[in-house]
């Protein structure tokens, strides 16, 4: 983030550490994702663990963050942009918390389908993954660099993942005759695009937070 440089050198390394936090959790996040590709193309039970300790790291840094930022607070006293930025940063380590989180439940509901799983709904999610992985990277980017044009990208491609969500949505309910397998399976594909149009909104979050910071507006 472009923030103003102080005269105290513990002061700027507060900040810089809180940046540095957020990215660590990016690069979690990103793994998080990856381990979700794996499991679309190769859906292995083993996921479920690798993922479940995977989220374990991300919780501890977004506690770190928290500890900081109740420090610089505390001791600091940061005013206009910085106090922004400050406070901001534990919201946005609250979305790519929660990002965590739905990678955890996309990998839960594809193993439960496992081999049921088939191209055209497989080519589906990660189209969902692409989009979303872009948006993810690209809104931490804009928070840390207060890019703005770039937060305002963002938010328009939630359009684009959340018509594929309700696209398919649709398609679904269209089908009929579902045996007792063909809907478990149905409602499991819902709940993964689900997962997928909720992380896209997280980055839209974190994409909107940019905005506040660097403006000091709110979009209603």
């Amino acid at each position: 983030m472009s923030l103003q440089k102080h005269l105290s050198k513990s002061y700027n390394q507060d900040i810089k550490d809180i940046n540095d936090e957020i990215n660590q959790m990016l690069e979690l996040n990103n793994q998080a994702l990856r381990f979700v590709k794996s499991c679309i193309d190769n859906p292995d039970t083993n996921l479920a663990g690798k993922i479940k300790e995977h989220d374990k790291k991300t919780n501890l840094i977004d506690a770190k963050i928290e500890k900081k930022v109740v420090s610089i607070l505390a001791l600091r006293q940061p005013m206009s942009s910085d106090l922004r930025y400050v406070v901001s940063s534990l919201r946005v380590a609250a979305n790519l918390e929660r990002i965590g989180d739905k990678c955890k439940n996309i990998i839960k509901e594809i193993i439960y389908i496992k081999d049921n799983l088939d191209d055209k709904n497989r080519q589906i999610l990660l189209k969902m993954l692409e989009i979303s992985s872009r948006m993810l990277n690209s809104a931490v980017i804009s928070f840390n660099k207060g890019d703005v044009d770039l937060a305002i990208q963002i938010l328009a491609q939630d359009d684009e993942i959340d018509d594929i969500y309700k696209n398919n949505f649709a398609e679904i309910l269209q089908q009929n005759n579902f045996d007792k397998m063909q809907a478990r399976i149905a409602i499991n594909i819902i709940l993964i695009t689900k997962n997928f149009e909720r992380i896209a909104d997280h980055a839209s979050n974190i994409a909107e937070i940019t905005n506040y910071v660097v403006t000091g507006e709110i979009n209603e």
